[in-house]
């Protein structure tokens, strides 16, 4: 992948925030020209701040929050379309940036950091080609729109999802070209696709199984090799298997390289859910007596991803409401029968009630 990005970013040192160390923090601000939201923005992001609230002391943990503010103020300015900010962090008079993270000072008075925004960058040109059928570029990528980093990212997303939606599931942002024009504060950003050929769904292969059969996980996944690639699909067979309950992990793995014919091996990775289960439960009342519930249940019953319930339920012991009351019941259910998006299962329950005016079985 190939990526030009020209920035004129001007990064200034000027003066602004303090902290004291070993004593109350004193923390100052200044954010001149910042908007309320900006400036929220920037304090969220400040580790400084953080560090600030949790009363923290420690120099050497002072000065990694005071340089990993740098990056981290310059991806709120660029966030917000602000390319021509400057940013100061200062510690006791010396610029943070400049002094050696191994060699920390043995105390910290004051912190001080100032950040001006300047002013907002808009969109003078916004293009990326080539695109898929129906893709849906975002509305602020656009000329005259806010410059923000995430509507350019938003953008790019959506061009890679759209033709990766079309079977091409290799496709991705080949050439980026972005250039800031201080003067007129303007940003330029064109971006190029390369959608890559379009594939199809080639071998499947399962790892970490060990009582749950391959053949029956990719017959609930239900990927059939030679259809044209879908993550949609993808996803749908990634819901099926954790909708069976034998699971407690699910992944699908796309293969870095293209296979034969262009097809697009993938990797079904599982881990194997506690097959059996069992549970039980008593409750009391002075009116109605004791009840009692228990079940038992087998997550893999034959092999194949199979779901097996015991369960029965007794009450009305002791109580006054009538005789006891009590039922039972099995159920069996077999997932991707008898194709991937269809369950089939039985049940057979048996009930017994003692009422006051009537006794029923059923």
């Amino acid at each position: 992948m190939t990526r030009f990005v020209i920035l004129g970013l001007l990064l200034t040192v000027l003066g602004g925030l303090s902290t004291p160390v070993n004593a109350q923090s004193n923390i100052q601000i200044a954010t001149p020209g910042a908007t309320d939201d900006l400036r929220d923005a920037l304090l969220a992001s400040s580790l400084l701040v953080q560090a600030s609230q949790e009363n923290t002391t420690d120099t050497e943990e002072l000065l990694a929050a005071a340089q990993a503010d740098y990056a981290r103020m310059l991806g709120v300015l660029y966030a917000n379309a602000r390319y021509g900010g400057t940013i100061s962090i200062s510690v006791d008079g010396r610029e943070a940036a400049a002094i050696p993270p191994l060699s920390p000072p043995s105390r910290i008075n004051t912190i001080t950091m100032r950040v001006a925004p300047g002013p907002l960058y808009l969109f003078d040109r916004a293009e990326i080609r080539p695109l898929a059928q129906f893709t849906e570029v975002p509305e602020g990528f656009a000329v005259g729109q806010p410059a923000e980093t995430d509507t350019i990212t938003e953008a790019a997303t959506a061009a890679v999802d759209a033709w990766r939606a079309d079977g091409h599931a290799k496709a991705e942002i080949a050439e980026e070209t972005i250039i800031a024009r201080h003067r007129e504060n303007r940003l330029s950003a064109s971006l190029l696709v390369a959608p890559g050929p379009r594939l199809r769904f080639g071998d499947v292969s399962v790892t970490g199984n060990r009582d749950v059969r391959t053949r029956r996980i990719l017959t609930i996944a239900g990927l059939e090799e030679g259809r044209v690639f879908d993550p949609v699909e993808i996803e749908r067979a990634v819901r099926r298997l954790r909708r069976t309950g034998s699971f407690r992990a699910v992944t699908i793995d796309e293969a870095d390289a293209i296979g034969p014919n262009d097809t697009l091996p993938l990797t079904i990775g599982i881990v194997e859910q506690t097959p059996r289960r069992f549970g039980f439960g008593a409750e009391y009342s002075t009116v109605e007596g004791i009840g009692l519930s228990a079940f038992w249940l087998h997550r893999n019953f034959l092999g194949g991803a199979e779901r097996f319930r015991v369960e029965g339920e007794i009450s009305g012991l002791t109580g006054e409401t009538g005789g006891v009351d009590y039922n039972a019941g099995i159920r069996y259910e077999r997932p991707a029968t008898p194709r991937a998006d269809v369950d089939l299962f039985s049940k057979l329950t048996f009930e017994h009630l003692e009422e006051p005016s009537f006794t029923s079985d059923t």
